[in-house]
């Protein structure tokens, strides 16, 4: 994971470094925002976002991070270090929360949740609202680089290759600059048979 994450950081903060010079930027966080309409939200501890921004630099790459969980054990909070790390590297970052699936395999409270596609549909609108909101927070709405861990991984690449998503807000996977999957579950048929064998779907 290290590894893609030094490319990831090599990729996106080069135009940082070529603007400031700085070693490290301040930044600042906005927490909790909204990517729906209220009218539409369904969970709304759920469906939101924060935003670290740094400070200093004109228009920089936004890094849009979707957090692993296994669709059911997600919190935009969790990795909140890495979001700021990547800031202070000149790289605007939003960690964006989704609906979660039910999680029985892991606690005996979690019965209840969504199931695919509730999760996708949240990142694509929240790539929508990243999108529409770039000159008011000041990141390059041309350079949002989707990425994630474990599910969020997957969620990552199944926004930029199923255009279903994105197509219902007006984008396209052209308006993705690049997407970095990090250690994601891409077979899903084979990991619906992995958890048949330990019991953890019916």
């Amino acid at each position: 994971m290290k590894y893609y994450l030094l490319l990831m950081c090599t990729f996106c903060a080069s135009h940082a470094f070529a603007q400031g010079g700085m070693d490290t930027f301040p930044y600042r966080e906005i927490n909790d925002l909204a990517y729906l309409a209220p009218g539409v939200i369904e969970t709304d501890s759920l469906q939101r976002l924060n935003l670290v921004l740094p400070e200093g630099i004109q228009s920089p790459p936004l890094l849009l991070w979707i957090g692993g969980g296994a669709w059911s054990f997600v919190s935009r909070h969790n990795e909140m270090n890495l979001a700021r790390k990547f800031a202070r590297e000149g790289i605007a970052v939003a960690s964006v929360g989704h609906r979660l699936s039910k999680g029985l395999f892991r606690d005996s409270t979690r019965a209840h949740g969504v199931q695919h596609p509730a999760h996708i549909h949240d990142i694509a609108a929240a790539f929508k609202w990243l999108y529409d909101h770039a000159a008011e927070y000041g990141y390059d709405q041309n350079n949002i680089i989707v990425s994630g861990f474990s599910s969020g991984a997957h969620l990552a690449a199944l926004l930029a290759m199923d255009a279903r998503y994105l197509a219902q807000h007006q984008l396209t996977a052209a308006h993705i600059k690049a997407i970095i999957p990090v250690a994601g579950t891409y077979d899903m048929g084979a990991i619906q048979n992995v958890a048949k064998v330990i019991k953890c779907v019916p």
